[in-house]
């Protein structure tokens, strides 16, 4: 038994699952959860680079503003 199961129904069905898996069925599941990680934060990324950009732009604008006062 997996020393990291506590009990869970969920969780034991999950690990007998894997056990049930081929080395190449583990390989294709772990290169498709990678995948989706790499997608995830290529997303992340992107999100904080647009409001890091549109942050220092209404900072310039601001500055602008306030210094033509």
């Amino acid at each position: 038994m997996n020393p990291i199961y506590h009990g869970d129904k969920d969780t034991k069905s999950f690990y007998e699952e894997i056990e049930k898996l081929t080395d190449r069925e583990l390989q294709e599941r772990q290169a498709f959860y990678l995948r989706t990680i790499a997608r995830s934060n290529h997303s992340i990324k992107l999100n904080l680079q647009f409001w890091y950009y549109f942050a220092i732009a209404i900072g310039a604008i601001a500055f602008i503003v306030m210094a033509n006062k």
